[in-house]
């Protein structure tokens, strides 16, 4: 079984989380993980929850600055990581108490036997690719034998989702051979694509504005829509999730956090500020750049958590085995992957 690579998307985004986290104090980085505990005053339980800095990151950090955390009776403390892979591992490790991994990292680590379980979910695909906008590409049916950059290659989240589109809409059973997929991120792709030596690029959800704004660029396929005409759901690429072992223990902390993540991802798709902090933070000056990121990068973020959004990454987790295939992914999908025990949205 090959290892596989989720990419949150948004690396640009780090320094948007020091510009959130500057309302709160607690965010440590991840050097170990350990047990639940409490704060200094012994009043009130303390969550351990891993994340990478960037997009994934930002729920968390208005979580602590909007005091959501306090309000549903915990402590959060953020342990961040450095690389997605060490944080994917501590996650299904049991090294933190629980945190943002990747949906089809949880997939492979329950079908291998470990007791990993996805409790909620966070972020689906905001990814788009772009062409130059006197291209004559009008479908990605056209890209057939064409050269396309993917800011995380193949095996990224984004890149499946796509697959997964490709296939069901224009019978693209292997989009990574029927497309000449080219790794390149996101600045080097539109200097290709500037150049005329790609004739699109899947932009990551931290690049797609400033190439926007640019004026150079139009967008031909939404990862989001393309995913959304063909199977009605949108699927969840970064989860959270825990051990089985750790949750049956902390059932009270996991349903509180659920509390408050509904809280937070409200607040981030509906407050201002917060974008204008995002486009400040990666530098992105033009004034129209924060209601571009809210437009296309909040509404990743997954207002639901409940049955139907289980049955949709049910219904992804079959699709990618589909396209990636069974040996190279899971043979099925893993019985209880997916849970409400700990609450909805």
């Amino acid at each position: 079984m090959r290892t596989r690579k989720i990419v949150s998307g948004a690396v640009a985004a780090v320094a948007a989380v020091a510009v959130l986290a500057a309302c709160s104090s607690s965010s440590t980085s991840a050097a170990s993980g350990g047990g639940s505990g409490s704060d200094s005053s012994g009043s009130m339980p303390m969550l351990e929850f891993g994340a990478f800095p960037g997009t994934q990151s930002i729920a968390l950090f208005a979580m602590q600055s909007q005091h959501f955390d306090t309000k549903n009776g915990f402590k959060l403390d953020i342990k961040s990581f450095q690389t997605v892979p060490g944080l994917n591992s501590a996650v299904i490790s049991g090294a933190v108490n629980a945190g943002w991994t990747g949906a089809t990292d949880v997939a492979i680590a329950r079908s291998q036997g470990k007791d990993a379980v996805s409790f909620t979910g966070e972020l689906g695909p905001s990814e788009l690719i772009l062409v130059p906008k006197n291209s004559n590409i009008t479908d990605f049916s056209q890209l057939k034998g064409k050269k396309m950059t993917s800011f995380g290659g193949t095996t990224s989240s984004a890149f499946e989702i796509l697959a997964a589109g490709a296939k069901a809409k224009y019978g693209m059973t292997d989009v990574a051979k029927t497309v000449d997929v080219v790794t390149a991120p996101d600045a080097a792709a539109l200097g290709l694509l500037d150049r005329g030596e790609v004739q699109a690029s899947l932009i990551s959800s931290g690049g797609i504005v400033p190439a926007l704004l640019s004026g150079k660029y139009k967008v031909l396929v939404s990862i989001a829509d393309l995913y959304q005409e063909e199977y009605h759901g949108q699927p969840c690429s970064v989860v959270g999730a825990t051990t089985e072992s750790w949750a049956s223990a902390h059932k009270a902390e996991l349903t509180d956090f659920s509390k408050a993540l509904a809280e937070s991802i409200s607040y981030v798709q509906n407050t201002k500020s917060v974008w204008e902090s995002y486009a400040k933070s990666v530098k992105v000056t033009d004034p129209n750049a924060p209601a571009l990121y809210q437009q296309y990068v909040s509404k990743a973020f997954l207002s639901t958590w409940d049955q139907s959004t289980i049955n949709t990454q049910n219904q992804f987790i079959k699709q990618l085995i589909g396209v990636l295939g069974a040996s190279n992914f899971v043979s099925s999908v893993p019985s209880g992957l997916y849970t409400t025990e700990y609450g909805t949205r």
